[in-house]
């Protein structure tokens, strides 16, 4: 387990060789012991918990925060926090499907719930367009979910979407996978999501190395899109609630929990140039709402980044 607060000036501290005895502990997996990050993150979108383990870690993982009340009523930060996610998700898809992006590579995508990835690209294809997702995650349930979820829903009929069982700590297991191959172009731009997934990669995972594996064959016009747990500008009041939060991932989740400050998550993209407006909090990444202003009352912004960066053409000094 892993919990970092770090600043700015902590930045290399994170260019760590990668560890032999975790490397010897990769690969998919089939947890039952404890509840699972996907289970844990749909349970607290609102979904009935799909085992009593992952209501019991959702339970866990709200109870350090106080709730606090909006004009919705009283909302615990953990539950609005992971709201705000799924629904900068659900922009960013958006954004770049309108944008003609046609095929996403969604890696540790979690379970299906509102405005799943391939739903919405299904909503921007015109007669006659044809795209694909494909979706990866590392816990055999949410693989056997989703492959019931596509079975028993009907989609677009130029829609291609299917399930990968791998970890992406393997880069090559999920490249190299017969469904990815067989549905994804990679000549052809891809929108790359790693969304609520790199704090869970723990520093020495290689964690920069490892997202460049998954860059570097991209090609120019693919875009990376990412969301990120952070540690920049927490109210002194919320920190003894995340260390609190770290124990709770420890014992009922057994997940590495690595927050990042923005130059470590601003890392990730490499030179890769970032989508107007950058590299934000997840509400201010292009809201879509006339007139939106920031709640800086709102005590769920700080928690999270969001930002995308878009491949550029080759050119003399630049690198995947």
């Amino acid at each position: 387990m892993c919990f970092l607060l770090r600043t700015s000036a902590e930045e290399g501290d994170e260019s760590l060789a990668v560890d032999p005895a975790r490397v010897a502990r990769y690969g998919p997996r089939n947890t039952t012991s404890v509840g699972t990050a996907a289970g844990a993150y749909y349970t607290m979108l609102g979904n009935t918990a799909l085992t009593d383990r992952d209501d019991r870690a959702a339970r866990e993982l709200r109870r350090p925060f106080l709730p606090f009340t909006t004009h919705d009523g009283e909302v615990n930060i953990a539950d609005r926090v992971t709201r705000y996610n799924r629904d900068y998700l659900g922009r960013v898809v958006r954004y770049f499907a309108s944008q003609g992006i046609r095929q996403v590579l969604d890696i540790g995508c979690g379970l299906p719930a509102y405005g799943n990835v391939h739903e919405i690209v299904g909503e921007a294809l015109s007669e006659g367009e044809r795209a694909a997702v494909v979706y990866v995650d590392y816990e055999r349930i949410v693989v056997d979910r989703w492959r019931d979820h596509l079975e028993g829903h009907n989609r677009h009929p130029g829609l291609d979407v299917a399930v990968v069982h791998a970890d992406m700590r393997q880069p090559d297991s999920v490249l190299t996978d017969p469904v990815t191959t067989r549905l994804l172009d990679f000549s052809q731009p891809v929108l790359l999501l790693m969304i609520s997934l790199l704090q869970y990669i723990h520093p020495e995972d290689g964690c920069y190395e490892l997202v460049e594996q998954y860059t570097a064959p991209l090609a120019p016009g693919s875009v990376f899109a990412l969301s990120h747990g952070t540690g920049d500008n927490l109210p002194d009041d919320m920190r003894a609630p995340f260390y609190e939060l770290k124990l709770a991932y420890e014992e009922y989740i057994a997940e590495n929990f690595t927050l990042r400050v923005e130059p470590q998550v601003r890392r990730f993209f490499g030179t890769w140039p970032l989508v107007p407006p950058g590299l934000v909090r997840l509400q201010d990444w292009r809201p879509g709402e006339p007139g939106y202003v920031p709640d800086t009352r709102d005590p769920a912004r700080h928690i999270m980044y969001g930002g995308a960066a878009v491949k550029p053409e080759p050119g003399p000094n630049a690198r995947s």
